[in-house]
């Protein structure tokens, strides 16, 4: 147990009474909730909020660390979580939050039920150098929020938020580096610092990443159906192919940014982040032992290899500003620009071989402004107007095809959103908008569509141990630029792609009901229901063209996806917190129907303990084997092997080690199935995340100046998007 001590000989024992009064009430100072508090006023001179008791002279108040809030869940986490927590996502790891679905493999956390959850360190949105570069000894408490009301969370449905400490001058830097073997070789490491002075706060990062990969198990039949080579007609063939040299994959990535925030600590908050980013595959080298069912192409070895480098810097500004009467303005602008290069060689023995090379100038202007006003009666009205642009320069040479595509993908969405609360703990969110949607290939308008926007959830705290919801809504999402490609350039000696710039949005409906049940600082709970459906969804299609040897995909759209799913999941916390447990069970059920119709159900199940002993903490866990359709994959089926591995952390002052080792038994395999009327393939081959592999981590943090209250960390791009057709 956490304990801290206030002696003040000024006070009296009634403010210990008085305390006592408070506690067996259910009063909690720190019970204003997020949406209540505003970041840039509020003043933390303590962390007596993450104690799990404070002393009061001898009296012991025990405090809740983790509880039923409005919109949602916070939670405090203990002095060992944060001891050992190496980055902001292995916090979440050893806070073990029902709510929260953490990736064994990587960094990715969504909802239990698998929805996409936006990260902010203080409201302020995150990215994965943020993550990596926070100090977990800094944070105060995680709000895990659903349609929370707060107009800096840009309106995401599921937000997580980190709280934390705010230096009145100083700050830290961290460096760490990551290195891994077996399955894979790579090596990272990362630099981050933060300042701060007065009302201003500096961050500046940077990082670099390298790759190698060796996979040597591959195997594949791929079917083909009712085709041409040339003027003669087959009407099956199966080609079968082995990789027995393996394919040899390298990649790198660097990063680099900084970011200026300033605030008046009252009504304004101005971030400007100026970051870029570079990534390179230099090569990736396969070969494989292709043989046909009938002689149709010569039984023999073919040669691929590929290299692709990107470069993308990018400009963000972000404002904030508290107006008289509850009224609030929040601006949001980006501005990136992203060049990539690359090209790939194939070729199956003494045939031609099929080439191709691409050189793409993509242009991103981004903008976001909200307006809320919050009325006295505990309501709020919101507008929000969003624009998000795209411009693709692509320039293609090749053996199959040359020639230039200029893309223009652009989204622009308004909505009305209106928000009230009532004293008995019932929340209501619901929204109005609409989007519009257009494209253009090479000058000709592909896509021009207006869609409306609706949706509500209503939420119910019923106690500080108990919340339910339940959401509904309706909108749209387009097709990826990529997508509608109007090019047709050959990946192999049967195969073509092919973009259709008549591919029209796929809509999609979605109802969600959620309950939440912390009844103690040591148990927690979240079960699930979710139903979605995905009209008109994008799919593949396989066509015979005459003039092209063999199948050419494109996509098309045909059918729905019904996809519904139910699941539990809990965490537990025994032996003073030094054992702490965590499992959940999940159901899923998805029917497709058009042309790539299939039935698929499957339960997964997710076990997670960990013991701390000191300076260490050892975890076990384990995923159980899995299937999925990917909802986007396009009828394709696969089947993920279990994964298990065990983490060993220690951490002594600010210097942090993580020692991790996965899959001891197993092969890395995963096998895929697809069937549709001209093509069906079967394949099972190496994944180096699903692998044996060893990973260590090092990190050391030199924290300096004054800690008195909270500020946000930096955000820094770190994709590039593209429409080459792939």
């Amino acid at each position: 147990m956490n304990r801290i001590s206030l002696y003040n000989h000024g006070f009296s024992r009634a403010i210990a009474a008085a305390a006592l009064l408070m506690a067996g009430a259910g009063f909690s100072a720190s019970g204003t909730t997020a949406s209540q508090e505003e970041g840039a006023q509020q003043v933390q001179t303590n962390d007596s909020t993450n104690s799990k008791s404070r002393e009061l002279g001898e009296v012991v108040v025990e405090g809740r660390t983790q509880r039923v809030v409005r919109y949602g869940v916070e939670y405090m986490p203990d002095r060992r979580s944060k001891k050992m927590a190496s980055d902001a996502i292995s916090l979440l790891r050893y806070m073990q939050i029902p709510q929260l679905r953490v990736s064994p493999s990587d960094a990715s956390v969504t909802t239990a039920a698998g929805q996409s959850v936006a990260i902010f360190i203080d409201y302020m949105p995150a990215s994965a150098q943020d993550l990596r570069g926070m100090r977990t000894e800094d944070v105060l408490r995680v709000e895990v929020l659903d349609y929370p009301d707060d107009p800096r969370f840009q309106s995401y449905p599921h937000v997580i938020n980190y709280i934390m400490r705010k230096y009145e001058w100083g700050g830290y830097t961290k460096t760490s580096v990551t290195g891994g073997t077996l399955s894979s070789d790579f090596i990272s490491g990362q630099a981050y610092s933060k300042f701060a002075y007065k009302n201003t706060v500096i961050d500046a990062n940077v990082s670099a990443q390298a790759f190698h990969t060796d996979m040597s198990e591959a195997y594949s039949e791929q079917t083909y159906r009712d085709f041409y080579i040339g003027d003669r007609h087959y009407n099956s063939v199966t080609r079968i192919a082995t990789t027995p040299d393996g394919e040899d994959r390298k990649s790198n990535n660097q990063s680099a940014s900084i970011r200026a925030a300033w605030s008046n600590r009252k009504n304004v908050r101005l971030t400007h982040t100026l970051s870029m980013y570079r990534s390179a595959s230099p090569m990736m080298e396969s070969s494989e032992a292709v043989a046909y069912s009938i002689p149709i192409l010569p039984s023999t070895e073919s040669l691929g290899s590929s290299w692709s480098q990107s470069l993308s810097p990018q400009i963000n500004g972000n404002y904030y500003f508290i107006l008289n009467n509850g009224q609030s303005f929040y601006v949001d602008w980006t501005f990136g620009y992203y060049h990539t290069k690359g090209g790939s060689f194939y070729q199956l023995g003494q045939m031609s071989p099929i080439s191709s090379a691409n050189s793409e100038d993509t242009y991103s202007p981004e903008v976001t402004m909200q307006y809320s006003k919050r009325f006295s009666n505990n309501n709020m009205f919101r507008t929000s107007l969003m624009t998000v642009n795209s411009i693709y320069n692509t320039d293609y040479t090749g053996s199959s095809y040359n020639g230039r595509q200029d893309l223009l993908s652009s989204e622009n969405m308004l909505f009305f959103e209106y928000l009230q609360s009532w004293q008995c703990g019932l929340n209501l969110y619901s929204r109005a908008g609409v989007s519009y949607v257009a494209g253009r290939v090479n000058g000709e308008t592909t896509l021009s569509s207006w869609n409306p926007r609706l949706g509500f959830q209503l939420q119910y705290g019923i106690n500080r141990k108990n919340s339910a919801s339940l959401s509904a809504f309706w909108g749209n999402s387009h097709p990826h630029p990529s997508a509608v490609n109007s090019a047709i350039v050959q990946s192999s000696e049967l195969m073509w792609l092919m973009g259709n710039p008549d591919l029209k949005n796929t809509l999609f409906a979605s109802v969600e009901a959620n309950y939440n049940f912390i009844p103690s600082n040591t148990f927690g709970l979240n079960a699930n229901m979710s139903y979605v459906a995905n009209p008109d969804k994008a799919t593949y299609e396989y066509l015979v063209i005459p003039g092209y040897d063999g199948l050419i995909r494109t996509n098309v759209n045909s059918g729905t996806i019904h996809n519904l799913s139910a699941g539990v999941s809990a965490s537990l916390k025994l032996i003073d917190n030094h054992l702490n447990l965590q499992g959940g069970v999940n159901a899923s059920h998805i029917r497709l129907t058009g042309i790539d119709a299939m039935t698929l159900n499957y339960i997964t199940c997710n076990m997670d303990a960990n013991y701390y002993l000191g300076d260490f903490a050892f975890t076990l866990y384990y995923n159980s084997p899995s299937k999925s359709t990917g909802l986007g994959m396009n009828g394709v089926t696969t089947w993920n092997k279990s994964t298990y591995g065990l983490r060993v952390a220690y951490a002594i002052g600010e210097f942090k080690a993580n020692l991790s080792f996965s899959g001891w038994f197993d092969s890395n395999r995963q096998y895929t199935r697809y069937d549709s009327g001209h093509y069906s393939f079967y394949t099972w081959g190496c994944r180096p995340n699903l692998g044996r592999q060893l990973r260590l981590t090092l990190s050391y943090t030199v924290p300096y100046g004054k800690v008195v209250r909270r500020d946000n960390e930096l955000q820094t791009s770190g994709s590039v998007n593209s429409a080459i057709l792939k």
